[in-house]
């Protein structure tokens, strides 16, 4: 009947016969007048529409519970371990990775705003103002390559020891990364694992370069080369984290090709992630069972770099594979901005419990079997690594992101996201540099062996001074030699008569007591 009724209709509008067979009633619909089609096609229904806004809302509740509850929970937690003194190690261990946290925090907002300021410079995007960006990335991080070793030597403080591996780091992080991006290294995966390698022999280059310019090529000090081999695993760790992204997801990070995270992804992601930690614990049992003191001063390197780069890129898998996890969850291509606000919120808050817990378990561990984790310096960056880029990402996209999401002027944009920064930045720094530097500590030893270079540097002075006080007590003790005249008149003079012996005492018995 209803066929027979648009063929009718079809007819007397005066349409040729043959499309009768072929008209259906969606096609009718849309002959409807145009104010009926957009009010009431083109719209979804109230009902869906409801339920879009109130499934909104309920992802900025979330949000908002994550954030109140993580960075509480978080605060307890540290506040907790700083202060007891049951365990000394884990008050240790709390103190590095609240400095750490804060020196990363602070050194990944420090490149924003010059991100930031470059575009208010720049203006526009363009290939030109691009190459011009590389190219000052590329400089600033030779620049701190050569000269923050140099600036941070006396300065023996292990917190800004971290900063100065920070900003290395993340430097040539960003400046490797933004050659990585260009042809024909973005095209495919292939190609940006042989881009990867050039920069890694590359970075390699310039490592020994420096060292060869300080003249410590041929000694080996790890106290003195330990922020560049730390800073080397850090870039290394990331640009190995970029490539298996790349592999995984076929397209290049960040870019406008990348689409959503699938389930297959996370898997490949969580195989890789378990590889990069067995690699991690792998180095970590090789360099405690080889005696590298006794090796070459580049097998020493070679042992050190290898084993900071597989601890950080265990620390990038771990942070990516959570992401992606909360991306999947949340929003697939993350078009909805609330979904953006709660997967950093969450991010944050499970890397910060993931740590906290993994910090307490395994001090606990250690202190049961009489062992120290404290010479384990990759796990403070490992650990740092995951509360600050977790958290410095959920603060940008809460009060950075958030806030000038709705400034439609390129420069005003800009303008407010430095403002928001700086703001940030004197929210952070003061505490980081006054609180948490001095509470840090240098060296990487347990309670007992601070007890043991204590009594050791006590016992030469206490020995040194009873060296001191023996001969004096001696010279007073033994009378002097006699002159040759003394001697003569002795033997002269007639010997003294030996004395009688005394009466012994009468046997006199104490009176008894009344």
């Amino acid at each position: 009947m209803l066929r027979l009724a648009v063929a009718c209709l079809v007819v007397a509008d005066g349409r040729p016969t043959a499309a009768r067979t072929l008209l259906r009633v969606d096609d009718f619909r849309t002959e409807l007048p145009l104010s009926v089609a957009s009010s009431t096609l083109l719209q979804p229904p109230a009902d869906g529409y409801s339920q879009l806004v109130d499934r909104e809302e309920l992802t900025v509740k979330k949000g908002d519970a994550m954030a109140f509850c993580g960075v509480l929970g978080f605060g307890m937690l540290a506040f907790y371990a700083v202060q007891q003194g049951l365990i000394p190690e884990l008050r240790t261990r709390t103190w590095r990775l609240l400095s750490g946290t804060g020196s990363l925090f602070i050194t990944v907002l420090l490149f924003m705003a010059m991100k930031k300021s470059w575009k208010l410079r720049a203006g526009a995007s363009t290939q030109e103002s691009r190459l011009y960006a590389d190219i000052f990335s590329c400089v600033r991080f030779l620049i701190l390559l050569f000269g923050v070793p140099a600036l941070l030597r006396w300065r023996d403080n292990a917190a800004l020891r971290i900063l100065g591996t920070h900003l290395i780091g993340f430097a040539g992080a960003d400046a490797f990364a933004d050659v990585l991006r260009r042809d024909p290294f973005a095209l495919h995966a292939g190609y940006y694992l042989l881009g990867v390698i050039s920069m890694v022999l590359l970075l390699l280059c310039l490592l020994f370069t420096c060292k060869k310019l300080r003249g410590a090529w041929q000694e080996y000090d790890e106290s003195k080369e330990r922020q560049e081999h730390e800073a080397t695993g850090f870039i290394i760790g990331f640009l190995i984290s970029m490539f298996v992204r790349f592999a995984i997801t076929g397209s290049l990070p960040g870019s406008k090709k990348a689409g959503g995270i699938r389930l297959t992804h996370l898997i490949w992601m969580m195989a890789v992630t378990g590889t990069s930690m067995k690699l991690y614990v792998m180095t970590s049992f090789l360099s405690a069972k080889v005696n590298a003191a006794e090796r070459s001063v580049w097998f020493q390197r070679s042992l050190k770099i290898g084993k900071e780069s597989c601890a950080m890129t265990m620390a990038w898998m771990i942070f990516y594979f959570v992401q992606w996890f909360f991306w999947h969850i949340y929003a697939v291509d993350l078009t909805v901005e609330a979904g953006k606000y709660s997967t950093a919120l969450s991010v944050a808050v499970t890397l910060s419990g993931l740590v906290m817990l993994t910090l307490l378990v395994a001090t606990f561990v250690a202190q049961k079997l009489g062992r120290s984790t404290l010479s384990l310096t990759e796990l403070d960056n490992v650990f740092s690594l995951q509360t600050a880029f977790a958290w410095e990402m959920a603060f940008y996209a809460v009060s950075v992101s958030g806030v000038t999401s709705g400034i439609e002027d390129a420069t005003a944009k800009a303008l407010s996201g430095v403002m928001w920064i700086v703001f940030l930045l004197f929210l952070v720094v003061p505490p980081w540099y006054l609180h948490m530097v001095p509470k840090v500590a240098e060296e990487n030893k347990s309670p007992q062996d601070e007890k043991a270079d204590a009594e050791a540097k006590a016992s030469p002075e206490s020995k040194s001074e009873a060296e001191a006080k023996a001969p004096a007590a001696g010279a007073a003790a033994v009378p002097p030699a006699p002159t040759p005249a003394a001697s003569a008149a002795a033997a002269a003079a007639p010997a003294a008569p030996t004395p009688a012996p005394a009466p012994a005492a009468p046997d006199v018995k104490p009176p008894a007591a009344e």
